[in-house]
């Protein structure tokens, strides 16, 4: 998938988000890897940070290294949605295990038990 096609994405989920009314407020950011914060699986990379924009709205990029995962099972309150750029992963929700490939998208819902593996570059 194309940077284009990721900021293309990003648009529209925040336009979705804020109602139309609001799109000449859109905020907007492109990606630099300079701006990319390194962890103990890869890398996160916040395009639109909690409290931004939104209350509740966040859009992050992450790089989960190959054999790792993004965190433990854990729990949050707001729903939680990925799309798979590359590769092939296990997402686990509320204890089971789930295939995921490169342009799948997949939704953890609010106080979903929710983790990801990363199996494939």
């Amino acid at each position: 998938m194309t940077m284009k096609k990721i900021i293309s994405l990003i648009s529209f989920l925040v336009l979705g988000s804020m109602g139309m009314s609001n799109a000449q407020n859109l905020y907007t950011k492109t990606f630099s890897m300079d701006d990319a914060v390194p962890n103990a699986t890869g890398w996160s990379y916040w395009f639109i940070p909690t409290g931004s924009v939104a209350d509740t709205l966040n859009v992050k990029m992450s790089c989960v290294n190959t054999g790792t995962s993004s965190h433990t099972p854990h729990r949050h309150n707001h729903d939680e949605y990925f799309i798979l750029l590359e590769g092939d992963a296990i997402f686990h929700l509320n204890g089971e295990e789930i295939d995921v490939h490169t342009g799948d998208g997949f939704l953890a819902p609010g106080a979903g038990s929710h983790s990801l593996t990363r199996k494939s570059p």
